[in-house]
């Protein structure tokens, strides 16, 4: 059996607007946005958009398929809200960063097909 395990650890910058009543959070160094009617609904999509593209990655053993960086409008934005932020002023966007750590194991689909055909095997309990 082959078992393929991909470990990413990288930090992303998020642009939080809010755009037609609701929240947008853009992953900046992956190009991915999470929309939700609160901040935390949007980062909890954007979370799950970021889990699919390392897990699609990681399924085609293709790291090149993660880093799209979003364009440079979006980084001035958050560029400029992060320095408000820094000064305490308002400003309708917001800037954070997300600490990113994943380990994604990945099977062939041949040992996937085997696996269906294996008989299970139950194990007795280890008594302490």
């Amino acid at each position: 059996m082959s078992i393929n395990t991909h470990h990413y650890d990288f930090q992303i910058r998020v642009l939080i607007t809010r755009e037609d009543g609701e929240f947008v959070a853009h992953a900046l160094e992956l190009d991915l946005v999470g929309y939700g009617a609160t901040e935390k609904a949007a980062l909890d999509e954007l979370g799950q958009m970021i889990e699919s593209q390392l897990s699609f990655a990681a399924q085609q053993g293709d790291d090149s398929l993660i880093p799209f960086q979003a364009p440079p409008e979006y980084v001035k934005r958050w560029e400029a809200a992060n320095i408000a932020a820094l000064k305490h002023e308002l400003q309708p966007d917001k800037s954070i960063k997300l600490g990113a750590k994943a380990t994604i194991v990945t099977f062939s689909k041949q040992d996937l097909k085997a696996a269906r055909h294996q008989k299970f095997q139950p194990v007795q309990p280890a008594l302490a």
